[in-house]
């Protein structure tokens, strides 16, 4: 017996959520156990706290003053995508 999908009844189960997990996911799963197996466990937090204050005082900047994401040396693009990403994506 295959369990099925509850909104297409001819995809099996397992498929169908392999279809709804992101692509990135596998990327962000090794990347994190590489960052783990480097770091530790202690070092890896304080990896991904780094990333979290760097990304949202990126983010701060733009409120406060986009003129100086230029001193940092970031465009407004590259500044953008770094504070929208993740903590645990380097």
């Amino acid at each position: 017996m295959q369990l099925t999908h509850g909104l297409s009844s001819q995809i099996p189960m397992n498929q169908a959520h392999a279809r709804d997990i992101p692509a990135t996911l596998g990327q962000d799963l090794r990347d994190v156990l590489a960052d783990l197996s480097r770091q530790g466990p202690f070092g890896l937090f304080r990896l991904w706290r780094e990333r979290w204050c760097y990304r949202k005082d990126l983010a701060r900047l733009f409120v406060v003053g986009p003129y100086m994401i230029n001193d940092v040396g970031l465009t407004l693009d590259q500044a953008l995508a770094q504070a929208d990403r993740p903590f645990w994506r380097q």
